[in-house]
């Protein structure tokens, strides 16, 4: 199975940042991850990246969903 990527919320971090980190779930495994970001920071990466706005609304608020 190819890297599936994922946004979280890093705990206790006040103004809100995040990360996004790259899972290999055959092998149960994190590949990668990015520096944390901003919120308007993690929109920028992924709009450049291609995701729309709808895609990146979704990311962010399932950050947000994870539990701490």
């Amino acid at each position: 199975m190819p890297t599936r990527y994922r946004v979280v919320k890093v705990k206790g971090l006040e103004p809100e940042v995040f990360i996004i980190v790259g899972i290999d779930f055959d092998e149960h495994s994190i590949k990668s991850t990015s520096l944390a970001m901003s919120e308007t920071g993690l929109r920028a990466h992924l709009r450049e990246a291609g995701a729309s706005q709808d895609e990146t609304t979704a990311w962010i608020e399932q950050g947000r969903a994870h539990p701490e």
